[in-house]
């Protein structure tokens, strides 16, 4: 090459040189522009600097009940706090749905996948509003409920009318703990469940004949709202080892329609009754553990010869009295009546919303005077 080519192309070099040159300089002070601005923001949201692990384990700490926008909204902030959601497993692992009956099932669908996916292994607990299994277009719902089944960990089930779980899901559930049915019809088949110690039932149909498709004799928390006491008192024959028993219920039923004998429940030490006939089921229980009553009624002055009855037949005594009541003059009569069926009473907890501050006053200083139990209260 000829040396006037030569320079020439050395002068494209330096002239290319120099352009890179200025390009560098120019990217040299938009980084140090960047990284001022982010030493700023970092000065005023210091949760930017937080390792991933606390800023994981914070977000944990975000998740409160079933508040289902949560996991989404913390995953949509900022590309770093997306990438914690997505590898924080536990903040998938509780899903809640409402489908109504002219409700699109698609976006619960897609938004239940989501959940279970980025759940990674983990249990799962989960809550579904109205789904209905006769229902066509709820189909791809129960069928995800039963790919993830062997994970189910606490699931409530509030349906529209009767409920059947499909076939595909047969168990087993490991990691069943809890669970809820609000449903006419029949009991779905959970014996393969080895760990369920809590079920509830609301307006659940209890047959003449009837089969067992639950684990009953393992249960330790049985809840029953608005079940005929009848269906409580064949469930309760099944049920040695409860702990703690709800009922509420307005069912009005004659007792020579009862069986004659009455229940023991040798390990139950709550009983939380609700509604005025609730107390119909007492004189078909033995309770010689029974250490608390949970009482919600508005004629509490119809129980306590039920609870002194209950009392004298179990041989128990009863620690922890709550009362809930409307009227503050009748209730603190009753109060009163059933402090003295139950004197090795030591808590008493009241709720009355119809208390104001006169009121209160006069109701505690009646047990000042004469206090009847060590503790007092009245959230």
């Amino acid at each position: 090459m000829a040396t006037a080519q030569l320079r020439a192309r050395l002068i494209q070099i330096d002239e290319k040189v120099s352009c890179l040159d200025f390009q560098l300089a120019q990217l040299h002070a938009e980084r140090q522009t960047i990284t001022q601005e982010l030493a700023a923001a970092a000065a005023l949201y210091p949760v930017l600097t937080l390792p991933h692990d606390i800023v994981s384990k914070i977000f944990l700490q975000c998740i409160d009940g079933y508040e289902i926008g949560i996991p989404v909204t913390l995953a949509s902030v900022c590309s770093p706090w997306r990438v914690v959601a997505l590898h924080t497993h536990g903040i998938w692992t509780q899903f809640e749905a409402r489908l109504g009956q002219d409700r699109n099932p698609q976006p619960v669908e897609d938004l239940f996948r989501i959940y279970v996916s980025r759940s990674g292994c983990l249990p799962l607990d989960i809550r579904m509003h109205g789904p209905d299994s006769r229902k066509p277009t709820h189909e791809n719902i129960f069928r995800l409920l039963g790919e993830c089944s062997t994970r189910w960990r606490n699931v409530y089930l509030d349906t529209f009318g009767p409920v059947v779980l499909p076939d595909y899901i047969q168990g087993p559930f490991p990691r069943l703990r809890r669970f809820r049915l609000a449903s006419s019809g029949p009991l779905p088949n959970l014996l393969d469940a080895q760990n369920l110690a809590e079920v509830g039932f609301l307006e659940m149909d209890v047959p003449a004949e009837w089969r067992f498709p639950l684990p009953w004799s393992q249960l330790t928390i049985l809840r029953f709202t608005h079940v005929g006491l009848l269906g409580c008192i064949k469930v309760l024959e099944h049920t040695p080892n409860l702990e703690l028993l709800k009922v509420e219920s307005e069912d009005y039923m004659e007792r020579a329609i009862f069986p004659p004998r009455a229940l023991l429940l040798p390990r139950l030490h709550t009983l939380i009754l609700r509604l005025c006939e609730s107390q119909r089921i007492l004189p078909y229980l033995i309770l010689p553990v029974l250490r608390e009553i949970d009482i919600g009624d508005y004629a509490l002055w119809w129980w306590r010869s039920e609870i002194e009855e209950l009392l004298t037949r179990s041989g128990c005594a009863l620690e922890t009295l709550r009362l809930s009541f409307t009227n503050i003059d009748d209730g603190g009569q009753a109060v009163t009546d059933l402090l003295e069926v139950a004197p090795t009473v030591r808590n008493l907890i009241v709720s009355c919303h119809g208390f104001d501050s006169e009121a209160f006053t006069s109701f505690l200083d009646g047990f000042i005077r004469d206090p009847p139990c060590s503790r007092l209260w009245s959230p």
